[in-house]
């Protein structure tokens, strides 16, 4: 034990000292840790003075266009003049109207009128946050432009500038690589806009992504081509590297100043800056300095993805191959290709084989974290991707050249190299999105990624020594398991906020659940954008049911989105009240998902969990949608809810006598004064009663009369609209209620 404690004495010694020697990287720790704190504890958010969905008219400058290669505008930024607050960044959404290129100009002051919208925030677990995106970046809303009037023709000349020219490269691509002309204005300009939606999900799911992000490789090659070029005709090495910058910063206008683009752009002008004064490069001093920068630009960068991702990966390799990976001498650095000895060969082997275990082991949890997926097999087709980046961007920089020199031919030639590179890696990348058994399906808590960042650095830096090399793969792989799984939940209920719509998930176990209903009439894409990232979020990646209650839109328009759209989770059957319901038959015809109709009388059981169905009676039926909706009484040991989508008064008098004593009621009707009657409620006292309904909708549900029926049996009543998710969990003593949002929506 006491050598134990001397070892790590002196590992924390030699660390001490390590850092010592870099100042920059305590310094952007510091930077760090202020910039988390200001974006947590003591930013806050901008009260407008417009309500959503309010028609405004307001002035402002446009910053910058977005159009498609025909030159039709899609959005606009605009520096608006917004009353009490200055001058504040919007986006306007040319969605009813129709304006060109040739209609507006960077810079110039314009009167317009459209819908007054906040970007929503995330109300459920796994959802994506648009709020907190948009305002990461400095947009405080959006508009819905009505009509658009310029009232100054004004020039921002460099901005203009860039943009033609960007508009200008991009379009020479497209005419002239009919193939992969997207994917070059993806990997040299960052313009996605023309990227298909199946290869930013397939990338996605075989975590490729970061492909098709400007990072240091393309600034690498394009400033370091620039810089070998220059000094091999000739020119003093200062004169070279000051020119390179200068050619990397002109680029990086080009492509836009993105978060990476930022770090590359500092990281490449501190390695050259370093040839210049005849220093040696530090690339964790160099990344602190990228760090520092970036985050007095914008503290709220540090809750980025684009952040995270970025100088964690860069960050991760650093900190390995600066104190844990030393076989190869400082030349390794200085030359492309050289002349190693086999020893030496062998070390840049394993220092290639290593870089994509070292990213995807630092990745992982935050990967989970923002996008609540990561795969195991994404390692070897990155070890392939590592060897055809390279090659790529430089076939992409060739044929971005002969299109822009109008060598057709050429470029259809470079054009067919690219495409027959990115068909391998398609290839390669639908199987590993497809195999389940590597997938991890799960967002893990902030305490679980403390603890798996902890256990990263102790291994790594203060146990490497005391610990056998046995040891080292066991612990590492029981911190992924501890903090990369979800905990083996028995039993859980939990109401979604879908807007105005009815979603509940009941989870049985660690993986395993079941469905009532799922859509809205307030959110599109309800399965992909709500239900679907809620499932992976929490780990649930097996449906046992989905039942259906009845067929309107409310209820059931994201479901087929759940059978057909997702690799990641598996529907085993879906059960309805009635007949119809033509779209998800077809839909579960088609994916072989099995369907069976439930109706008064009928039992499942689920281990513990059983279901009795109360109504509709096929016998007895009103032909009413509402009316005959199906009315489910959920029993698990002694906890019993009932799920009566959208009963009304009618239904409530032919199943009242078959209930008694509820600890949870998940309210008929998004709360509708036309069901949960006073009769039903005396008979059920429910202990919490849950409200799905939108906010804001129009329908005005929940009622008051609704709300006082249930205040008047002393039930806790909860709404989505105001707490997001909320989930039940059956305790010994009594119920756990957890919602997704800690204090109520405003």
């Amino acid at each position: 034990m006491k050598d134990l404690a001397v070892f790590i004495e002196n590992d924390l010694r030699s660390l001490k000292k390590e850092f010592s020697k870099r100042p920059l990287f305590l310094c952007a720790l510091i930077v760090v840790l202020v910039s988390f704190l200001y974006a947590n504890l003591f930013h806050k958010s901008k009260d407008l003075p417009f309500k959503d969905k309010e028609t405004v008219t307001l002035t402002g400058r446009i910053l910058s266009i977005k159009a498609d290669d025909k030159g039709n505008i899609s959005s606009l930024d605009i520096k608006a003049n917004v009353p009490g607050e200055g001058r504040l960044k919007c986006v306007c959404y040319v969605n009813n109207i129709s304006i060109t290129e040739s209609d507006v100009f960077l810079g110039s002051e314009v009167l317009f009128t459209g819908s007054f919208r906040h970007f929503t925030k995330s109300f459920n677990p796994g959802e994506y946050n648009a709020f907190s995106y948009c305002e990461n970046r400095g947009y405080h809303f959006y508009v819905n432009l009505f009509s658009l009037k310029t009232l100054k023709t004004g020039h921002f000349m460099p901005r203009e500038m860039f943009y033609n020219l960007r508009q200008y490269f991009c379009k020479s691509v497209l005419s002239c690589c009919p193939l992969e002309g997207n994917i070059i204005n993806t990997l040299l300009f960052g313009d996605r806009s023309g990227l298909s939606e199946e290869r930013k999900e397939l990338f996605k799911y075989a975590n490729l992504s970061h492909f098709l992000v400007l990072s240091g490789l393309h600034f690498s090659l394009a400033g370091g081509g620039i810089y070998f070029l220059i000094k091999k005709c000739g020119m003093l090495r200062k004169y070279a590297a000051l020119f390179s910058i200068v050619f990397v910063v002109f680029y990086a206008c080009l492509a836009g100043f993105t978060v990476s683009v930022i770090r590359a752009v500092i990281m490449f002008s501190v390695r050259l800056f370093a040839d210049i004064i005849n220093r040696s490069y530090d690339i964790l001093s160099a990344l602190s300095l990228a760090a520092i920068v970036t985050l007095l630009i914008n503290p709220l960068y540090i809750s980025d993805p684009s952040f995270i991702y970025s100088y964690t990966a860069v960050t991760a390799i650093a900190l390995y191959f600066t104190f844990l990976f030393r076989p190869l001498r400082k030349e390794r650095y200085k030359y492309v290709l050289a002349e190693y000895s086999k020893e030496d060969t062998g070390a840049k082997a394993r220092e290639y084989l290593s870089i994509p275990v070292i990213l995807y082991i630092s990745l992982a949890v935050f990967t989970l974290r923002i996008q609540s997926y990561s795969n195991l097999l994404s390692i070897p087709v990155n070890l392939f991707l590592g060897l055809v980046s390279g090659p790529v961007i430089v076939l992409c920089a060739l044929a971005f050249m002969s299109s822009l020199l109008h060598f057709k031919v050429l470029a259809v030639i470079f054009d067919f190299l690219i495409a027959l590179i990115m068909r391998i890696l398609d290839k390669m990348a639908l199987p590993v999105s497809k195999a389940d058994a590597f997938k991890i399906v799960y967002s893990p808590s902030s305490v679980q990624v403390f603890i798996y960042i902890l256990s990263i650095v102790l291994l790594a830096f203060v146990l490497r020594r005391t610990l056998p090399k046995m040891m080292r793969p066991i612990i590492m792989l029981s911190a992924m398991m501890i903090c990369l799984s979800p905990a083996d939940t028995a039993f859980s209920v939990a109401s979604l906020y879908v807007g105005q719509g009815n979603c509940t998930v009941v989870r049985l176990s660690k993986r395993n659940a079941i469905i009532f209903d799922g859509g809205s009439t307030s959110k599109t894409n309800v399965g992909k954008s709500v239900i679907l990232p809620y499932l992976m979020s929490e780990g649930i990646t097996n449906i046992e049911d989905i039942y259906l209650s009845h067929e309107d839109a409310d209820h059931i328009n994201g479901i087929e989105y759940l059978i057909t759209g997702s690799e990641n989770i598996k529907v085993k059957r879906i059960v309805f009240s009635c007949g119809g319901f033509e779209g998800i038959r077809d839909a579960a015809k088609e994916k072989r998902v099995s369907t069976a109709i439930i109706q008064k009388g009928g039992r499942i059981c689920y281990g513990a969990v059983s279901l009795y169905c109360l109504w509709p009676d096929m016998n007895d039926l009103f032909n009413d949608p509402n009316k005959d909706s199906a009315v489910i009484w959920l029993k698990y040991k002694d906890f019993d809810m009932l799920i009566p989508g959208d009963a009304t008064a009618e239904t409530e008098e032919k199943i009242q006598r078959y209930v008694s004593n509820a600890d949870l009621y998940i309210c008929a009707h998004h709360g509708s004064r036309y069901s949960s009657g006073e009769e039903l409620l005396s008979r059920l006292k429910p202990d919490i009663t849950v409200i799905s309904a939108g906010k804001g909708n129009r329908y005005g549900h929940p009622h008051e009369e609704t709300l006082e029926r249930l205040k008047r049996v002393k039930s806790h009543v909860y709404r989505t609209d105001e707490w997001g998710t909320i989930t039940v969990t059956p305790m010994r003593k009594g119920l756990m209620v957890e919602t997704y949002l800690k204090t109520n929506s405003p």
